[in-house]
């Protein structure tokens, strides 16, 4: 249940909206990034279309960007000025926003003096604004180790592309998806590389245009890693929601049930994917279809021969893409079961066997 106070003259009504499970039509389960997308929707961020779809495939133009990522931030468009670009007309419903990106340095617009408000941004224009917006101004340092993910064509030059430095920032603090990577078959040779430095083979696309669902999970990350104060992104982190009272949609963040006086949404259930944490990482999860916890999991695959030793600190259980993996370093065996269709894969050559 949402609610919402309507300031009128003299009058205050409350309004409320009942959210279901599902924030839109074309938004499904096995939908990529549909925890972020619900969770842009349950802050009205994004409201999507009058027939209730979403179109997450969709490109988000550089205007679209601006406003979502002013929205998420909860920054106030109204009070900045700054020199229009030649095609950003006053008066035009997305001026605020763009005199707001120009005032505050994350957009300079084009050499010829134009924005191109409608031109479908980049994912690399996109990560640039967003990391900007996010970090003060600033670009953060890479965290950690991240792959070469790059387009093969540019590879040997891709240091002196102008989105690197905000590329390596980005992945390597996973604050943005990469389920659109494509992979391919590389013959590095030619490009003069070695062939063990150039690992994994796949595109990013940087210059290819950002789509809704890509927008949405980026958004929701960084919001995750900036409320949570975080260096890097991981599932076990959570976004704060921008408006009080709502219900809490599939995949969002429930906190804490004894200190915590958020509800699933209507056709919801509360669920722990690990009973190790209860609480901590609590979320909501169709009633028709609960997905096994962890301790669930193990004991299924333990009944197959795979076993789990928590102090073996080589042997890894993770849920990856809705299975629950069982692997071990070393010698390359896996174990897994689909945490909802509950089929279970083992290798053939299974490292965690009895034997």
């Amino acid at each position: 249940m949402k609610k919402f106070l309507l300031a009128i003259p003299a009058l205050m009504i409350l309004i409320t909206v009942t959210l279901t499970a599902l924030a839109f039509t074309d938004v499904k389960t096995s939908t990529p990034y549909k925890t972020a997308i619900n969770w842009m929707h349950q802050n009205q961020i994004i409201n999507g279309y009058s027939d209730n779809t979403f179109h997450p495939d969709k490109c988000v133009n550089r205007v679209e960007l601006l406003k979502m990522l002013f929205e998420t931030l909860g920054v106030d468009t109204a009070n900045y000025s700054a020199k229009l670009f030649t095609d950003t007309p006053k008066g035009s419903w997305y001026e605020k926003y763009v005199i707001a990106g120009r005032a505050r340095a994350t957009v300079q617009g084009y050499a010829d003096g134009s924005f191109k408000p409608a031109q479908c941004v980049t994912r690399m224009e996109a990560i640039k604004m967003a990391l900007l917006e996010f970090n003060d101004g600033k670009i953060p340092g890479q965290y950690g180790m991240f792959a070469n993910s790059y387009d093969i064509a540019s590879w040997k030059n891709v240091e002196k592309e102008w989105w690197h430095k905000y590329y390596v920032s980005a992945f390597a603090a996973y604050s943005v998806g990469v389920q659109h990577y494509t992979y391919f078959d590389a013959d590095w040779s030619k490009l003069g590389v070695d062939d063990d430095f150039a690992n994994p083979t796949f595109n990013f696309g940087p210059n290819e245009s950002m789509t809704r669902k890509e927008v949405a999970e980026m958004l929701y990350r960084m919001k995750a890693m900036k409320d949570n104060d975080r260096e890097y992104y991981d599932d076990t982190i959570f976004p704060k929601d921008l408006l009080e009272g709502v219900c809490v949609m599939e995949g969002g963040s429930l906190g804490n049930p004894a200190i915590s006086d958020k509800q699933c949404c209507e056709g919801l259930v509360p669920h722990t994917k690990d009973e190790e944490s209860v609480g901590e990482f609590s979320t909501c999860v169709d009633k028709n279809n609960i997905p096994l916890t962890k301790q669930e999991a193990n004991a299924k695959l333990e009944a197959e021969g795979c076993y789990y030793d928590a102090d073996d600190e080589d042997v890894m259980f993770e849920l990856e893409d809705g299975k629950w993996v069982m692997s071990q370093q070393g010698c390359g065996g896996v174990c897994s079961i689909d945490s909802l269709t509950k089929e279970i894969y083992i290798s053939p050559n299974p490292m965690c066997t009895g034997a």
